[in-house]
């Protein structure tokens, strides 16, 4: 794990549920968890859900467990494929954490850190695109 993984984590569930969503198997997933002290609110494995990730199936199952819908949800991943483009595609918001300040693909408004740390400064800047993008009328009372 790296050490800008469990401050990130600490200061995010202090403000959001912490949800972690993995393309592995449960049993080993659970002893990474214990051995790395990482507290989260909810977590899905691949096995758990039955479908791996980017396949729809797999962020679908995982809104409906969580009872939010698409833009309710930020996912942040390293892996362009499975953490951005599945998510997105679904209507997520979607950071890629790119460690390795690899070129990835053109994906429309993509929001990329290459540090953990660098969570605060992505999650403003998803609340903006959001506000942005959210209808003129939306904070008026509906009938």
């Amino acid at each position: 794990m790296f050490a800008d993984a469990l401050p990130c984590v600490q200061w995010v569930r202090e403000r959001f549920h912490v949800v972690i969503a993995s393309n592995t198997d449960t049993a080993p997933f659970e002893k990474d968890l214990h051995r790395n002290g990482l507290v989260v609110d909810r977590w899905f494995t691949s096995e758990s859900l039955r479908a791996y990730k980017p396949h729809r199936e797999f962020y679908d199952r995982m809104l409906k467990h969580l009872g939010r819908q698409p833009q309710e949800v930020v996912f942040v991943g390293d892996s362009i494929e499975a953490d951005v483009i599945g998510p997105k595609a679904c209507g997520m918001s979607a950071i890629w954490l790119n460690r390795k300040q690899s070129c990835g693909p053109d994906v429309k408004d993509l929001i990329e850190i290459t540090g953990l740390a660098q969570i605060p400064d992505a999650l403003a800047s998803v609340q903006q695109d959001a506000e942005r993008d959210a209808p003129a009328d939306a904070d008026k009372p509906r009938r």
